[in-house]
């Protein structure tokens, strides 16, 4: 089964504001154990007179893309505002006959210093999921995939299509921690060998990228929440396992977020334990140091003065047994720190 690619033509200033940005539509449609592709422009069409669940894709719609949209599904113009503005907190609306939910979805490509988010809007309605992005999204041909290796009775209802749908998005989110928690291990061993010099904001930059994820994912699980914990006659029973699978899953992603954000803050407490001690040991060293030479000073000084009469001042071998008495001041001394662990 292929997927239909449909650009929609843009008016003259919108092509001109972005050149490079084509709108497409994928509309695929399950029943009966029959997968078909929908022209976009039998949308309408087909919503009345098939018995079938349709899954609508878009990717970069204009407002005009969106307002035949709103037309064909009697969207509200506020999710329309929504969709438009891609900084919206996760959550869950209801409308007259459909919900409106925002995900998103994350960017795990590699090389990145934190993870990129981008919104993900889904309109699930009795017969019908539409979701609506901006660029393109590789959970929408794993979707696809899984849809169509998905038992019949399920996948030709819209509510198994929004599991799918969700359950994409949320998979994606354990490679993510995963490179995170190989790089805080990464972390530790740096703290422990002292072998880095940018320990503190490799740290920085891990926290900031864990309260990133944190303020995802925690709207998320309650958005998802809201929808798992009632009954609802355009959710069957046995999708709802599927769902609440889902919700479980990103229970297990804010619980992990939050153990890998006190593992930081314990690796932190380390690191600046170890420079401490680090920076100790130093002044302890130069401590050992400045006690000799201060013993040593003390001799010289005293001999230093100008006096005519003093012991052993006119002796030929007066030098060599101050020299040798400096000496063993300073093995004295060393006993004595090396007895007091200090070198």
């Amino acid at each position: 089964m292929q997927g239909i690619v449909e650009p929609h033509h843009t008016c003259g200033a919108a092509r001109r504001r972005h050149p490079e940005v084509v709108p497409v539509i994928r509309a695929i449609s399950y029943a009966a154990g029959r997968i078909d592709d929908v022209p976009p422009e039998a949308l309408a069409r087909h919503l009345t007179e098939a018995r079938a669940a349709l899954w609508v894709d878009v990717e970069d719609p204009s407002p005009e893309d969106l307002g035949a949209l709103a037309r064909i599904f009697n969207f509200h113009p506020l999710t329309l505002e929504d969709v438009q503005n891609q900084r919206q907190r996760p959550k869950i609306e209801e409308y007259d006959g459909y919900f409106f939910i925002v995900v998103n979805a994350v960017d795990i490509a590699e090389g990145r210093r934190r993870p990129e988010f981008r919104q993900v809007a889904v309109y699930f309605g009795p017969a019908y999921v539409v979701t609506v992005h901006r660029g393109a999204e590789a959970n929408v041909e794993e979707t696809r995939q899984r849809l169509a290796r998905a038992p019949v009775r399920l996948r030709e209802q819209a509510d198994y299509l929004l599991y799918t749908v969700l359950d994409s998005v949320v998979d994606d989110y354990m490679p993510v921690l995963d490179q995170i928690s190989a790089r805080i291990d990464r972390l530790e061993d740096e703290i422990v060998q002292g072998t880095q010099r940018r320990t503190l904001s490799h740290i920085f930059d891990l926290k900031r990228a864990l309260l990133h994820l944190r303020h995802v994912l925690g709207p998320q699980r309650d958005a998802l929440g809201h929808l798992t914990r009632r009954d609802l006659e355009v959710i069957r029973p046995e999708v709802m396992v599927y769902l609440r699978d889902v919700h479980d899953h990103l229970l297990r992603t804010v619980e992990m977020v939050d153990t890998y954000r006190d593992l930081l803050v314990g690796a932190m407490d380390i690191h600046l334990s170890a420079v401490s001690n680090r920076l100790n040991e130093v002044m302890r060293r130069l401590t050992v140091v400045a006690a000799i030479f201060g013993a040593l000073t003390v001799i010289t000084g005293v001999y230093g003065m100008n006096f005519e009469h003093m012991p052993g001042l006119r002796r030929a071998d007066g030098f060599w047994i101050m020299a040798a008495v400096m000496g063993a001041v300073t093995l004295l001394l060393v006993m004595i720190f090396r007895r007091l662990r200090w070198i």
